[in-house]
């Protein structure tokens, strides 16, 4: 039965056949759910940038992550972009007041400011805090 071994065989291909183009077209969705996923995540995170007249050297950034967890950054230089800075990859949530501890060289100064009065014209992922002094 020679005939009947080639007929499975086919059968055999044209199972996985039908199961890799299932799998090729399920693919691109999955890629889209997740991207929108992380977009969403990203769109309610920011890194946030402190910017400063020149009287402070360093800062540090205090707040609440999307998982809410208490997040600190370490202390960052502010010359970053003329006088500022930023810790990267420190993310906080947007609907909060976070505490800025900003040092010049004798003190240090706590600023509690809210994410969302912060610009968000710089980039679409970070916020740009001014700290009054």
């Amino acid at each position: 039965m020679p005939e009947l071994s080639a007929l499975r065989e086919g059968t055999d291909i044209m199972r996985v056949r039908r199961a890799l183009v299932a799998l090729a077209a399920a693919l691109p969705l999955i890629g889209v759910s997740a991207g929108s996923a992380s977009a969403a995540s990203a769109a309610n995170s920011y890194e946030i940038i402190v910017c400063s007249e020149g009287l402070f050297g360093s800062a540090n950034v205090v707040g609440y992550n999307e998982k809410n967890q208490l997040v600190q950054t370490p202390d960052f230089k502010l010359n970053w972009n003329g006088p500022c800075g930023y810790a990267p990859d420190y993310w906080f949530k947007e609907d909060q007041i976070v505490e800025i501890n900003a040092s010049d060289y004798f003190n240090v100064w706590t600023f509690h400011m809210d994410v969302r009065y912060c610009n968000d014209n710089y980039s679409a992922t970070q916020r740009v805090c001014i700290l009054p002094y």
